[in-house]
């Protein structure tokens, strides 16, 4: 483990270079990772969860009369289940999007915080920013929770 004391007599920058570099490149990323997200979302040809509580809400009425009517409900009995997978996909996608927009905001609000760089090291505020941290021979490689992916030399 890597402690301030260690660093002593260097700057900020040269301690903590990938955060710091995060800060540096922060704006013109956060702006194209929010755009892609959101490009994403709106072009998405799936339906809204709204379209599709829709489309079984009718569904599940069909269904209903045909069994009251004792009619054959195998095919509707599919449609709704096809349905209910259908809206927990689309659910699913929702909630990635959403924590994805997340990580971006916390990113972002700390690069607000620490528009001149790190100081010093905040063990915490690492586990919040870095998804993980891959270490190869020459160098390594920082993932933040925004996706951005920072390499540095050794």
């Amino acid at each position: 483990m890597l402690h301030d004391s260690q660093y002593q007599g260097t700057s900020s920058q040269d301690r903590y270079p990938s955060i710091n570099q995060l800060i540096e490149s922060h704006e013109l990323a956060d702006k194209q990772i929010k755009a892609n997200i959101m490009k994403i979302v709106r072009n998405s040809k799936s339906p809204t969860i709204e379209e599709l509580d829709k489309r079984l809400e009718e569904a599940q009425l069909k269904l209903i009369q045909a069994a009251n009517q004792h009619q054959n409900c195998n095919d509707l009995t599919q449609q709704v289940m096809e349905l209910r997978e259908q809206k927990e996909k689309v659910q699913e996608i929702e909630s990635e999007n959403q924590v994805k927009l997340h990580n971006i905001d916390q990113v972002s609000d700390f690069v607000d915080e620490h528009q001149h760089g790190l100081q010093e090291f905040d063990p915490q505020l690492v586990r919040r920013l870095i998804e993980k941290i891959t270490i190869f021979q020459r160098y390594m490689e920082f993932t933040f929770k925004d996706g951005e992916v920072i390499k540095v030399m050794m």
